[in-house]
């Protein structure tokens, strides 16, 4: 099997977490990695945002130094392939500017507190358009921020192909992946979900539309991988979650 590409990790802007994420890489096999800025907020914090709506003044201050990503990424020869960590009560200049550097966009609604229909979360996937991005996101179980919201983003941005991250809301979100299916341009990342929601996934949606992602360091790499290839699958489609799915849309992006 070839080398895995991570579809989804956090990197802090040093150097020390730079080197670490690039020796985990090498235990598990990894040839790439997928990076947004990681450290926004304590993950204590990060769980009380996920079940209450944080306020504007809680969260308008929480900006990922992306320059500093970017920097590190473009030192590791190819292996660590960056998006931009979007602060959407900011204006998207910085991403227009910088966007042909990264790869893709990432948006934290729980992090952010911005709902998938707010206009200023359009005013960066109007940028991401433009970039032709792939756009990493999360939902959330409540108004605004649901996997159904995020279908009607993909009815908006039929061009655009968004990720729905973590497996949905939850471990164990059937009604996420039913909910995604009828929609070509979202795709499903593992990180997070229970393995027989990822097999269901596969099953429904069909393996070329499923993402390996690790959530390192919050998540073991190792245990996120392990879910993957405990999967009933056949040597093609797991090469296709594990690489070849991610590569596609990387090369997209970038043509």
């Amino acid at each position: 099997m070839p080398a895995f590409v991570d579809s989804h990790a956090h990197l802090l802007a040093t150097q020390e977490a730079f080197e670490r994420l690039l020796a985990t890489m090498d235990r598990l096999d990894v040839e790439r990695c997928i990076v947004v800025g990681g450290g926004l907020l304590p993950p204590r914090q990060l769980s009380r945002q996920i079940l209450r709506q944080p306020t504007q003044a809680e969260t308008q201050g929480l900006t990922c130094d992306n320059r500093s990503v970017l920097s590190l990424c473009e030192h590791s020869g190819g292996r660590l392939v960056p998006f931009y960590f979007a602060n959407p009560w900011l204006d998207p200049k910085e991403y227009r500017e910088l966007g042909p550097r990264f790869a893709g966009l990432k948006l934290g609604p729980a992090v952010h507190g911005v709902p998938l229909d707010s206009p200023r979360t359009s005013a960066y996937l109007d940028v991401a358009r433009e970039h032709g991005h792939p756009v990493y996101l999360h939902c959330l179980d409540r108004d605004g921020f649901r996997v159904t919201d995020l279908v009607r983003l993909a009815e908006r941005y039929t061009g655009l192909r968004l990720i729905l991250g973590h497996g949905g809301i939850g471990e164990l979100d059937y009604d996420g992946v039913d909910a995604i299916a009828g929609y070509p341009n979202l795709y499903f990342e593992t990180s997070g979900a229970f393995k027989h929601v990822i097999q269901y996934a596969a099953d429904v949606l069909g393996a070329s539309r499923i993402l390996y992602g690790s959530e390192y360091p919050l998540q073991s790499a190792a245990a996120e991988l392990c879910k993957v290839r405990e999967l009933t699958l056949s040597d093609a489609e797991m090469e296709a979650i594990t690489g070849g799915n991610i590569r596609r849309l990387l090369a997209r992006a970038s043509s």
